[in-house]
């Protein structure tokens, strides 16, 4: 399923809005809503961002915030239900009203990731002066909140996605990854053998 623009929300590759920084002190965040709560991820993080996909790969060890993943042009990308992440209800996803956020593999433990979220809002400029240190929010502090803007009158919540794809969910992706490559071998040798028997 290809990415393209939807009603509610962005839907295209990151290099499409991501505009060059005209300061250092200048940096772009992605938002996106839950439960109409703003949060957001520096778009520097970002892939690309997509419509909303079924998993087809089954991920049975995974905490139950993971839905499976999906299979991105041969490589496999986990889904986090990021509504069950923050302990959120749940509700029906659909290609209408849900996205999925794609984090490049150097900012989730070295695997690419995959944030079901109920839509990629916008793009916006957040300066250093607006940032805010996550101990001075007020409310529970969530475990992969990186800091917090003032927008107007809103408050977005900017999530470190390094401590968003747990420990437990990297070391299962490199256990799988190195199962297949290990089965992949097998059967290349096998072939190879097969291949000398009828040579012989």
């Amino acid at each position: 399923q290809g990415s393209s623009s939807h009603q509610g929300g962005i839907t295209m590759p990151v290099e499409e809005i991501e505009n060059d920084r005209s300061s250092k002190d200048i940096k772009q965040c992605l938002t996106f809503l839950l439960d109409s709560k703003e949060y957001a991820i520096d778009i520097l993080e970002i892939q690309e961002i997509r419509v909303w996909e079924q998993a087809t790969i089954d991920l049975s060890d995974a905490p139950d915030y993971v839905m499976g993943a999906i299979d991105l042009r041969g490589v496999k990308i986990p889904l986090v239900d990021m509504r069950k992440r923050f302990h959120l209800d749940d509700r029906d996803y659909n290609e209408e009203d849900t996205d999925i956020i794609i984090i490049k593999e150097e900012w989730s433990e070295g695997n690419r990731v995959g944030l079901i979220v109920d839509f990629a809002a916008d793009v916006f400029d957040v300066t250093a002066e607006q940032i805010r240190p996550a101990e001075n929010f007020g409310r529970k502090t969530l475990d992969c909140m990186s800091c917090f803007v003032l927008e107007k009158s809103s408050v977005i919540v900017i999530l470190d996605t390094k401590r968003i794809l747990e420990e437990e969910v990297a070391e299962l992706m490199s256990i799988e990854e190195a199962e297949e490559a290990e089965e992949a071998e097998e059967a290349e040798e096998a072939e190879e053998a097969e291949e000398s028997d009828i040579e012989e």
